[in-house]
């Protein structure tokens, strides 16, 4: 963990939103980049930081990254990267809670399009998957034109105030495996 006054520049940067490492400071803008249910107090958060950043940055089976405006630096939300078995990959994205619901979506289809690219090449992982609303459809649409396919639908699985949404789940085995991973799906011959 890093001097709480110290903030690190973006890991992956795209034309509005850079990703980095999270650093003790950013305690103070938990309720922008905690993905749980119920927001953290600063307290909480340093102490959550604290007990899960211990790993060098990157080497931990969850690697967690901030999501910063690149304009103005405002934290606007954050990813969890799952690797299991150095293999299977899950990008996890939050957005601040206090933004429209299609900023939110927005910021998780960008966040998509930063981390895919590096999970599948720098990474080498063997298959990415994502688990989208079925009302945001500025990520849905991002999966797809990334390559991504619907793999499982859960019928209503989201509570919506006027409403329940499907949870979808996206996919990808990445194409530099595909001498050691055969989709069925691609080879109707199979």
């Amino acid at each position: 963990m890093h001097d709480r006054r110290q903030r690190t520049a973006p890991f992956l940067t795209g034309s509005r939103l850079g990703l980095r490492h999270p650093v003790l400071a950013d305690a103070r803008s938990a309720t922008s980049w905690h993905e749980g249910a119920f927001p953290i107090s600063e307290t909480q958060a340093e102490e959550l930081l604290r007990s899960t950043e211990i790993h060098p940055w990157g080497s931990a089976p969850e690697t967690r990254l901030i999501v910063d405006s690149v304009p103005d630096g405002v934290t606007l939300g954050g990813a969890m990267v799952e690797r299991r078995h150095d293999r299977i990959g899950r990008i996890r994205p939050s957005a601040a809670s206090w933004l429209p619901v299609a900023e939110r979506d927005e910021i998780h289809a960008e966040i998509l399009a930063l981390l895919l690219p590096w999970m599948l090449g720098e990474l080498d992982l063997m298959v990415v998957t994502i688990q989208v609303p079925a009302d945001h459809a500025a990520t849905t649409m991002r999966a797809i034109s990334l390559g991504m396919r619907e793999s499982v639908r859960l019928r209503e699985h989201i509570r919506r105030p006027d409403d329940r949404v499907d949870l979808l789940t996206f996919e990808i085995v990445n194409p530099a495996w595909n001498h050691a991973v055969r989709d069925p799906m691609e080879h109707a011959d199979a």
